[in-house]
């Protein structure tokens, strides 16, 4: 596999995520309301030995991306990451409900 394809797929790979994570996570962990993400990063970085799979994966606004970056304050490492992502896993575990019919639904 050439570098090509291996950017065609992790782009799709983070375009199924944010399917799934259409809010700042970071936003919902620190309990700023749901704010609709811009991106989908990764929080190990693929230099660095980071995949493009969901458990390195955080949605963010454009303001959290520039707080991961570096370019605004407070920033955040990727250690505060991880513990957000967790965070927000666990706030998106209680929105799911049982529906009408006893099916699971989803609230957003």
């Amino acid at each position: 596999m050439n570098w090509k394809t291996k950017r065609v797929k992790d782009k799709l790979a983070q375009w199924a995520y944010f399917e799934d994570h259409q809010y700042c996570e970071i936003c919902l962990a620190e309990g700023r309301g749901k704010h609709l993400a811009d991106d989908v990063h990764e929080i190990l970085y693929r230099s660095q030995g980071g995949k493009c799979v969901p458990e390195n994966e955080i949605s963010t606004c454009r303001s959290d991306h520039d707080r991961m970056h570096f370019k605004e304050r407070p920033y955040l490492t990727r250690e505060q990451l991880l513990e957000m992502k967790a965070r927000a896993e666990k706030g998106r575990e209680k929105e799911v409900v049982f529906g009408a019919k006893g099916g699971l639904a989803h609230r957003d």
